[in-house]
């Protein structure tokens, strides 16, 4: 074999073992994505705070961030102020209308189901208020991944509602945390 050809290979596996260490090893450090709460700071959606399409969010508009997936995420980070769990205020509304009467959510914290919630043409947008403990918490060390398992979701153009060809399901508008004590 060519040694500028084995050199490089030998520098190639140690870049991505390299990698591979270093990843392994920022379990305690929050990912790039991960909103920091603060007790009673408002988070609102519209500066795509949710982590983008890579965690199933469309581009942020104005009123907050439309769900791409199925089942998109939020990734939290948290501090001592939460050591006893958290309650979340999440405000959010669906895309519901005559053609697409409901949409339900389940949402999971750190994998274990916390919340199901229904949408429908008269219930459209809601303050949803979520309690996650300590032993939910402890699960995450430090981050509290929110999984939304959406069902309903649906294209505005297929439907004759409107131009827009992206699939829709829930849209955050804002997030306030607060400890539990």
């Amino acid at each position: 074999m060519d040694t500028n050809v084995k050199s490089f290979l030998v520098a190639l596996t140690s870049s991505i073992m390299l990698t591979a260490v270093v990843a392994c090893n920022s379990s305690d450090m929050a990912p790039e994505s991960a909103i920091a709460l603060k007790a009673g700071k408002v988070v609102t959606f519209s500066e795509n705070e949710a982590g983008g399409i890579k965690n199933g969010w469309w581009e942020a508009e104005s009123a907050g961030n439309w769900s791409k997936s199925d089942r998109p995420i939020l990734i939290l980070s948290y501090d001592d102020a939460f050591k006893n769990g958290i309650n979340l205020i999440i405000s959010m509304g669906a895309f519901v209308i005559e053609a697409n009467p409901k949409v339900s959510v389940l949402i999971k914290a750190n994998e274990e189901a916390v919340k199901d919630i229904e949408f429908s043409t008269e219930k459209t947008f809601q303050e949803v208020s979520l309690n996650i403990s300590q032993d939910i918490l402890s699960r995450g060390k430090g981050i509290v991944t929110l999984t939304f398992e959406i069902s309903g979701a649906a294209v505005p153009k297929e439907l004759g509602w409107s131009i827009d060809e992206r699939k829709l399901g829930i849209l955050l508008t804002q997030l306030i945390a607060k400890p539990l004590t």
